[in-house]
């Protein structure tokens, strides 16, 4: 067991280094909104742009503060940030094995699958190489906080304590924790934990109180921008977007519908393999991971997706999060092979990072 995690970490090691050098941070530069914003910043205003991420803005401002006009330096904390949301992937991985997979004995692997798949994967770009990306990040690294404290509640005080605070932060960083309540509730209505709508009421209340303090703020709850076709009730284009998500959630840029088509369909053949290899006893828990990553997409299905380059990949960040957890379960619980597991692994790999777009290379560079 100790000659496996040492093959492991060596190969979660050669990985991380490998990925620090060539993300070359003194290479990297400010682009687009990062003018507008950064100045901003510089001058000490939060709330920029009618939009409510204070964390975000606190955050640049003290990247300003200690590295002035360095971008470099903002793009080694947007890395920073990365690295520690891939770890704390593992950990939620870990945390979700023990609680709710018990036949499961050996959960090293799996978690330290999910932290690597999280941190190559390749629709991370944009909000990886975007400076005020970070955004994303930033709600996705609090909202891990909150779901590893919320899974372990009834264990420590400490553990209320960590979801509260982190609930709050996540609110405070980027809009993806929206869908947090509807995914604790989901949780709350299949546990048999005592004072589980407690908890839940918890988290119901700090959201109502924070929307409250964000219209006070930015007067709105939703602008156009982000919430056109709803107000339009365009579901025509809300379910086009909402598939389309979907498709960018397991692909990396590429030109054209026919090929998101094509290989979502391949991907979802192998899955659903993998998945029939399952024990009955644990399928549900498996499809219900599946489910909440589908329900972390719906914030976005008004705002869509670009196909043929990487504007919106940020409203991926904290869904692929979830997603990457199902594919390595699937994966790993299958009564298959080793072997072709390893093989299922290197096509995904190569399949989201390089396979239809073919360009991921390119596309790094412009990132």
């Amino acid at each position: 067991m100790l000659h496996k995690k040492n093959i492991y970490f060596l190969f979660a090691s050669i990985i991380v280094l490998a990925a620090f050098y060539l993300y070359d941070p003194f290479a990297l530069y400010f682009q687009s909104d990062d003018f507008i914003h950064i100045k901003w910043s510089s001058e000490g205003i939060i709330f920029q742009d009618n939009a409510f991420r204070p964390v975000c803005d606190l955050s640049v401002m003290l990247d300003y503060f200690l590295f002035g006009k360095n971008a470099w330096a903002y793009h080694l904390t947007n890395l920073v940030l990365h690295s520690i949301t891939s770890v704390l992937v593992g950990v939620l991985c870990t945390i979700v094995l023990k609680k709710y997979f018990e036949i499961i004995s050996q959960r090293f692997f799996p978690s330290i699958a999910c932290s690597i798949l999280f941190f190559i994967y390749a629709s991370h770009s944009e909000a990886v190489f975007w400076i005020l990306g970070r955004s994303a990040i930033l709600g996705t690294l609090f909202s891990l906080l909150f779901l590893i404290g919320f899974l372990q509640k009834e264990k420590h005080p400490a553990f209320i304590f960590l979801y509260i605070i982190s609930w709050v932060l996540a609110l405070l960083s980027y809009e993806s924790c929206w869908v947090l309540p509807v995914i604790v509730f989901l949780i709350t209505c299949l546990e048999k934990e005592k004072n589980k709508w407690k908890h839940f009421a918890i988290v119901f209340i700090i959201f109502i109180v924070y929307l409250f303090v964000r219209y006070f703020f930015i007067h709105q709850l939703l602008g156009i921008y982000e919430a056109g076709s709803f107000f339009s009730g365009d579901w025509k284009t809300l379910s086009q977007h909402f598939l389309l998500l979907v498709s960018r959630s397991f692909l990396p840029w590429y030109s054209g519908n026919v090929i998101a088509f094509y290989g979502l369909i391949i991907l979802a053949i192998i899955l659903i393999l993998f998945f029939l290899r399952i024990q009955n006893a644990i399928k549900k828990k498996v499809v219900f991971i599946f489910i909440c990553s589908l329900i972390s997409l719906l914030p976005y299905i008004s705002l869509g997706i670009d196909t043929n380059g990487v504007e919106g990949e940020r409203f991926l960040y904290f869904p692929i999060m979830l997603l990457g957890i199902f594919i390595v379960l699937v994966v790993y619980l299958a009564a298959i092979k080793a072997f072709y597991k390893e093989i299922m692994a290197a096509f995904f790999l190569w399949f989201s990072n390089n396979g239809p777009a073919g360009k991921f290379g390119q596309s790094a560079v412009c990132r």
